[in-house]
């Protein structure tokens, strides 16, 4: 997720930077349209489906929970709404947690909203190098925010809090900025442009292995995720967008660069939607599917529908020239029949009554 969140920050900070620097002023209203063209389609679309599955045959206690999820995810609030629940994150049951995983596009979308403000007013009144280094800080008061969180025993505050994961996102957007006054594109017939790129090629895979490492070790109901975990992988995955965005030529780069992890990478915001929803309403509808069955059963049901959501709805959204004056409102209707869905015709949740045996 770091190394998503750094990749997130980098790419949307060189999108308002370019925009800054081709219009002389970034065309917030425009930015904030294209993000949202770009990603409430396909939610909307994940939202719909899980309320018919609610509707029809999902249990009422599985209903109630995933109502509230809806609720947040709508308003691009799922991390505050997980953290004010008091519902230890790591603790819940896999049937119960159906749109769980939104917590992290909620902190995007709340950093979509509030950093090209930021960006804004930096470029007009900083220098590049002074605006660096307040990203660079921002970065490291919010792993120490999370590290404070963990040593007070607040795993769940630390882990999904916009604060205490904004730092891999301010890391990205700290070498967008870096970026933005070089050119390491130029060509490398000298020795010394050689040496650097050979350099840079090692930063790229030295930065991957230790990725791999972190990934291998990290226990995520652990506080060692927040006192080191979590900060040196945002420094790797750092380092490796460095690497291969400015080497394009060394091995990593072009392995990164192939066609099938390209076609991956179009369909991965897609692939996120849908695979944790899929995975619970395997555990919950058909619980005799266990083990490499149901694994394989998830990755097939995956892989399909992300690929028709991608083809079918994402894509032709994306690429469409269509106005913000019609999807706009399109979107909020759909938005608000999905909220009133929540709220009519539901089912009572069971109570818990003591006879003898817990009867849920």
């Amino acid at each position: 997720m770091d190394l998503f969140f750094v990749i997130s920050g980098f790419v949307i900070t060189r999108l308002i930077l370019n925009d800054t620097t081709s219009h002389n002023m970034p065309g917030l209203v425009r930015f904030w349209f294209h993000r949202a063209r770009r990603l409430f389609p396909s939610l909307l679309l994940l939202l719909v489906c899980v309320q018919v599955w609610m509707h029809t045959v999902a249990s009422p206690a599985l209903q109630a929970s995933t109502n509230n999820q809806t609720l947040a995810a709508l308003l691009y609030v799922s991390n505050w709404q997980a953290v004010l629940s008091q519902k230890a994150y790591w603790d819940l049951q896999t049937n119960f947690t159906v749109l769980n995983h939104l917590w992290s596009l909620a902190v995007e979308e709340q950093f979509y909203l509030l950093w090209p403000l930021l960006v804004l007013g930096a470029v007009r009144i900083l220098p590049k190098r002074t605006f660096l280094a307040l990203t660079l800080a921002g970065a490291v008061a919010s792993y120490l925010a999370s590290a404070l969180m963990a040593a007070q025993g607040n795993l769940d505050r630390a882990y999904q809090g916009t604060d205490t994961r904004a730092g891999a996102l301010l890391l990205g957007a700290a070498l967008a900025i870096h970026l933005s006054a070089k050119d390491f594109q130029a060509g490398d017939a000298d020795l010394e442009m050689r040496t650097r790129r050979k350099t840079i090629a090692l930063i790229g895979y030295v930065s991957a292995a230790v990725l791999g490492a972190v990934w291998s070790i990290a226990f995520l109901n652990d506080s060692a995720l927040q006192f080191w975990q979590l900060p040196l992988a945002g420094i790797a995955a750092t380092g490796l967008i460095f690497s291969v965005t400015t080497t394009r030529r060394s091995l990593l780069a072009i392995v990164l660069n192939s066609p099938a992890l390209r076609a991956i990478g179009a369909v991965s915001y897609s692939l996120y939607l849908w695979h944790w929803p899929i995975w619970v309403f395997l555990s919950s509808q058909l619980p005799s599917v266990q083990g490499g069955s149901k694994v394989v059963l998830a990755f097939l049901g995956t892989s399909v529908v992300s690929t028709m959501s991608y083809l079918v709805l994402e894509r032709p959204v994306h690429r469409s020239r269509i106005k913000a004056r019609y999807l706009v409102p399109l979107l909020l209707v759909t938005g608000l029949l999905i909220a009133l869905s929540v709220t009519v015709d539901q089912q009572p949740v069971p109570t818990e009554r003591q006879d003898g045996i817990l009867i849920n």
